[in-house]
């Protein structure tokens, strides 16, 4: 099983900067070292907005379902990839204490 990450470096709502996104399939135009617009359905305006910024952090593979619900496997995976990427994004986000 395949999760595509992503961290969020800017965002509107400033608790989700510093966060990782997972999704399901490779979001188009995301790249590592490459910050990317975030954008949000604007239902009122009928429109959407740039609401952040993220920056990918590549594919983790997990052998299953248990193994992507252990938190301790998928935090040393998510240290792994935040290490791959240009420290410059890790300090962005806000997060680079916690990068080893």
């Amino acid at each position: 099983m395949r999760k595509h990450l992503s961290l969020i470096i800017e965002h509107d709502d400033e608790e989700r900067v510093g966060g990782v996104s997972f999704y399901e399939t490779r979001k188009a135009g995301l790249s590592k070292n490459d910050p990317t617009p975030i954008q949000k359905y604007d239902e009122e305006a009928g429109d959407f907005y740039v609401a952040g910024k993220e920056v990918s952090l590549g594919y983790v593979d997990f052998e299953d379902e248990q193994q992507y619900q252990d938190n301790e496997y998928v935090a040393g995976e998510l240290q792994r990839k935040l290490r791959e990427v240009d420290r410059e994004w890790v300090e962005r986000a806000g997060i680079e204490e916690v990068v080893e």
